[in-house]
């Protein structure tokens, strides 16, 4: 039989999906047996309203005879002083028997009765006294008999609602406490069923991503070692960091790859060519005479691919920047650059403070940002004008280069791994690398805030 596999949402809602639909049954249970005792209790109080309506019609009756007994001798039957009480005691007589509850439930004798007399009931000021006393005393016996029957179905309707009400208490109690402890276990069933899938789960995730990391130290964490949740925590965050360095570091490689291809391409070019030129002169040198002119241009050509030499060597690992300082090693930098032809006018702005507030280690990176922002200005940005400002605000060290050249848009899509490269490079010092438009309307500007320490 193949094995049932949810998924982890499903397992989430699971729990909770099937105790709301247990609570909603319950409920549903709980609303119909209310039903039926709203309907017993409704039978009660019509046999109690039948009941009253009865008792009500009897009492008038009897009191309409005592009234007509003492008016039967008058006169005038309508001047006499009891003729209000009859009205009034008639119309509520009227009322009772006429009442839907009372002649729905009365004897089929009764309710005869009540059909033959019905306009006298409800005229009684054209009735005479005599017709009206002969059917009082005709509707007084089967009204007490009613009475009785009506009470004693009242009484049999109320203990039957107080039955009912008890049983139905009894069964509702019975049934919430099941539910509720079924719930409770079924609900820590669930819970204990989804719990263990999810550590199963996650240990088949931290199974994966050991191999290629360990989890985190106990110090950045203050869950129990057996925290699965935050041991995977820890083993993906190290997983994030190795992947962040290996990024960094590919992106080392691929800059420090094209920077070799373009040494080799310039040593190529210019330094092999320079070099095979001298050797070619030297080999004539030796089958023929040399003049002085010849030899000073041999000697000329041999210092350019000294000069040259030295160049590259500079670019590779500026010396003056170990010798003199990062301010020197720039301004080298940018008078050695700034010889080309259409060079953009350039002014270096640097706090003398860097050198002593900057560790060794950081002064070639950031060299080797800032010469990066240039070479992208001289490169994308078609300017006239740049400027290097290099300050120190409290304890923080703000680098900007920014130019008026053609801005973000159109240079940011250019081909290349400056920006990356730079960005590492701020990184590993624990700075921030960030591009934004130039203060001189058009342009670019990019900033490096890194913290720096007091001086000693």
């Amino acid at each position: 039989m193949p094995k049932i596999q949810l998924s982890f949402r499903s397992q989430f809602i699971l729990a909770p999906f099937i105790i709301i639909a247990l609570l909603a049954a319950l409920v549903v249970y709980t609303l119909m047996e209310i039903s039926n005792i709203n309907r017993s209790n409704e039978a009660a109080r019509l046999w109690e309203i039948a009941s009253d309506r009865v008792h009500t019609a009897a009492a008038g009756s009897t009191r309409l005879q005592q009234i007509l007994q003492s008016i039967s001798s008058a006169r005038d039957f309508q001047q006499d002083d009891h003729y209000f009480d009859y009205l009034e005691q008639s119309r509520l007589l009227a009322d009772s028997l006429l009442d839907p509850i009372f002649f729905t439930r009365a004897s089929a004798e009764l309710q005869q009765l009540i059909n033959t007399n019905t306009p006298l009931l409800r005229q009684p000021e054209t009735a005479l006294p005599a017709a009206y006393a002969s059917f009082l005393q005709l509707l007084q016996p089967p009204l007490d008999y009613q009475y009785k029957i009506f009470s004693a179905q009242r009484r049999t309707a109320f203990i039957t609602n107080h039955r009912q009400l008890v049983q139905v208490s009894e069964r509702l109690t019975t049934l919430l406490t099941t539910a509720l402890i079924s719930c409770i276990v079924l609900a820590l069933a669930l819970s204990l069923w989804g719990l263990r899938a999810l550590r199963k789960r996650l240990r088949g995730l931290r199974e994966i991503v050991d191999d290629v990391c360990t989890p985190a130290p106990a110090a950045h964490t203050t869950a129990r070692p057996h925290d699965e949740i935050a041991a995977l925590e820890g083993c993906l965050h190290a997983l994030r960091t190795r992947l962040s360095h290996a990024h960094g570091v590919e992106s080392a490689f691929i800059g420090a790859e094209k920077e070799r291809r373009r040494i080799a391409m310039e040593m190529h070019d210019s330094v092999l060519a320079d070099l095979t030129a001298v050797h070619r002169q030297l080999e004539l040198a030796l089958n023929s005479p040399v003049t002085r002119q010849e030899l000073e241009a041999l000697h000329t050509a041999v210092n350019d691919v000294i000069c040259h030499l030295r160049r590259t060597i500079d670019d590779l690992h500026p010396q003056v920047l170990e010798t003199l300082g990062l301010e020197s090693a720039l301004e080298s930098f940018l008078k050695r650059h700034s010889g080309r032809p259409q060079f953009p006018k350039w002014h270096f702005d640097f706090d003398p403070q860097l050198e002593t507030r900057l560790p060794n280690s950081y002064k070639l990176n950031v060299f080797r940002i800032v010469t990066e922002a240039v070479t992208n200005i001289l490169k994308h940005a078609r300017c006239d004008r740049f400027e290097i400002s290099m300050r120190t605000v409290d304890d923080t060290m703000i680098v900007t280069v920014e130019d008026n050249g053609i801005g973000m848009r159109e240079n940011e899509a250019a081909p290349g791994h400056g920006r990356p490269n730079m960005t590492e490079r701020a990184r590993v010092m624990g700075a921030t690398c960030q591009w934004r438009a130039s203060r001189f309307g058009n342009g670019t500007c990019v900033e490096i805030l890194l913290p720096v320490a007091h001086p000693q």
